[in-house]
């Protein structure tokens, strides 16, 4: 901290991926020019040392981790908080569901990802859920065994869960 009188958060941080395929399927759909880098598992990587050296270099004193994209995982952001408890706070969310989706292990559903936020949430190494709430993208959704699209009711149903985990552990 450069000043007593401010404390500067950057409130949307990823650090733990390297903006590459994770699998070989990845690296064909690369080639044929398919390749987003938004839903596709990407490798995991721990770049805490540049974002460190970025965040000595322009005032920043903490960080907020999001895992937004598949390859992130709650347990890497956990072990980055564990390391730089005075640097980074994370939020976390239904990665390794998500990830188990994509890679056809098991078929995305609400109830698993409300169980690994829960999971996480209970560790104490996280501050909020997100950068994305379980179920709220349409993707994941659609995977084949998927519970597919769901009414606004069962929405408000979910959004109510997500709420109450909030609640149950103090956080966004």
């Amino acid at each position: 901290m450069r000043s007593i009188a401010r404390f500067i958060v950057d409130t949307h941080c990823h650090i733990s991926t390297l903006y590459q395929p994770a699998t070989e399927e990845g690296w064909e759909m690369v080639e044929r020019g398919d390749w987003t880098g938004l839903v596709e598992e990407l490798k995991p990587y721990d770049n805490s040392a540049l974002t460190l050296y970025d965040m000595d270099r322009y005032g920043i004193d903490m960080a907020v981790l999001l895992p937004s994209i598949p390859g992130t995982t709650n347990e890497s952001q956990a072990k980055l908080v564990k390391r730089f408890p005075h640097k980074f706070r994370a939020c976390c969310s239904d990665q390794m569901t998500i990830l188990k989706a994509i890679r056809g292990e098991e078929q995305w559903s609400f109830k698993a990802a409300i169980e690994e936020v829960d999971a996480a949430l209970k560790t104490g190494y996280f501050v909020g859920i997100g950068e994305f709430a379980p179920g709220s993208s349409a993707y994941h959704r659609q995977l084949p065994g998927a519970e597919g699209k769901v009414s606004f009711e069962k929405r408000l149903d979910e959004w109510a869960a997500i709420c109450e985990l909030g609640v149950k552990y103090d956080v966004p």
